[in-house]
């Protein structure tokens, strides 16, 4: 579609205006007049695209921003933009990406994200705990075998604490202070395991972090 300059400069004054606090003004405007705001000068346009893109996260409409994100990382890397607005934009549109795919509750595909963000800027510590918190939800087999064992034998001490009472105290009182100690040492073995399943983790997904940089 032709639009003159004068009327691509009314449109992006008038976007302009909006106010940046008001992320639903700036995403309606967008939408209702997309396809003139891609006639603008690059410059012009990223400026435009960028703020929609931060009003659809502020938003909370994080589907769309992802698909938002992966338009304008195409984008930039096909037009060869490193630097926009004193940012590395394609790192911070990753890093948002990311972000996004975490609230949504992915947090799969938000620590795939959140790994490319380390290799380029192992410096962001907030992609850093974001990416260590996505880590510690993911439950590996090994993770899951070594809670399984501590759950087993935290059982297997309340089934002897059980047999204790029920049946060891009434009917052979000499063995009772031998199975207190056994269900005592099943209890304590028990969540010593679950424990070491919790931190084994834990540091399995600081080593990742400190790999992937």
């Amino acid at each position: 579609m032709f639009i003159s300059p004068t009327q691509r400069l009314r449109l992006y004054r008038d976007f302009k205006s909006i106010d940046p606090r008001d992320p639903f003004s700036i995403i309606r405007y967008y939408e209702q007049h997309e396809e003139a705001l891609n006639t603008l000068d690059m410059d012009e346009f990223m400026d435009c695209a960028l703020a929609y893109i931060n009003a659809l996260f502020e938003a909370e409409e994080y589907a769309r921003h992802i698909v938002m994100c992966d338009f304008m990382i195409e984008f930039v890397m096909r037009e060869n933009v490193t630097y926009f607005a004193g940012e590395d934009v394609f790192c911070t549109l990753l890093y948002k990406k990311g972000l996004s795919w975490y609230r949504l509750d992915e947090y799969k595909n938000a620590a795939r994200v959140l790994q490319s963000v380390m290799k380029i800027a192992p410096e962001n510590q907030q992609a850093r705990l974001i990416l260590m918190n996505c880590l510690l939800q993911e439950m590996p087999r090994r993770r899951l075998n070594i809670r399984a064992w501590g759950i087993l034998i935290l059982l297997l001490s309340a089934i002897a604490a059980g047999a204790s009472g029920l049946a060891i105290q009434p009917f052979y009182p000499e063995w009772l202070p031998l199975t207190t100690y056994i269900a005592g040492a099943l209890f304590v073995t028990g969540g010593a395991i679950y424990v070491w399943a919790e931190v084994e983790h834990y540091f399995r997904c600081k080593k990742a972090i400190y790999f992937h940089q």
